[in-house]
């Protein structure tokens, strides 16, 4: 997945839920929410952004909710698994979407396919940008 500069992607105005769009901008101008450098966040954010640009409408289609895709944990937001969202797994594993239905399919760069499935939520899971 190609990932443009989020401020590109913002300026562009692209078709994504206001609220998922609006959360994503907020994020980017907030400290990073793990440690990890300013550039290395909006890296990250970049790639949620992507997944959301290309993907949402799919996903939504296939019956993930807005809190499936872009949740945290409150409390341990990188590294409760639980809690994480599919569009934040996605950006943490660097691995490529390659299609989006009630599983959302990953292929690394050796070509070997991950599947990440809807699950019922840890209860401390938000979404990202409320925290």
């Amino acid at each position: 997945m190609s990932v443009l500069p989020l401020e590109a992607a913002i300026a562009r105005g692209d078709d994504l839920p206001a609220d998922v769009a609006a959360g994503l901008e907020l994020l980017a101008r907030s400290p990073a929410l793990w440690p990890i450098s300013a550039g290395a966040w909006l890296d990250v954010i970049a790639c949620v952004r992507g997944f959301a640009e290309r993907w949402d409408a799919q996903a939504r289609a296939a019956g993930w909710s807005t809190l499936e895709l872009y949740s945290l944990h409150q409390r341990a937001p990188y590294a409760n698994l639980a809690a994480m969202g599919a569009a934040w797994v996605v950006a943490r594993s660097g691995h490529r979407v390659a299609a989006v239905d009630e599983a959302i399919m990953l292929r690394s760069a050796t070509g070997a396919v991950s599947r990440i499935r809807r699950v019922v939520l840890d209860p401390a899971a938000v979404l990202a940008w409320s925290l």
